[in-house]
């Protein structure tokens, strides 16, 4: 798998099942923009993790970001 540059969306090829995995492993190693790339592709997507995007404590550290909060608000949480 080709490693996304900054500023590049992810990929579509990667299969829906991993996305939330790889926005929650971005999360522990601290790359934020990468982690809200992936969780602003899900909202895309209409993926139903994002659900849980306001009380799933493994997102805690996105909570700040001023890219997180927008996506709060698009999606009425």
């Amino acid at each position: 798998m080709r490693p996304c540059s900054k500023g590049t969306r992810p990929s579509s090829s990667i299969p829906h099942r991993y996305r939330r995995a790889f926005a929650i492993l971005h999360i522990g190693l601290g790359n934020l923009d990468r982690a809200l790339d992936w969780a602003e592709r899900a909202y895309d997507e209409k993926r139903g993790w994002l659900a849980y995007l306001n009380v799933n404590p493994m997102l805690d550290p996105l909570r700040n970001e001023s890219r997180f909060k927008s996506l709060l608000q698009k999606m009425r949480l």
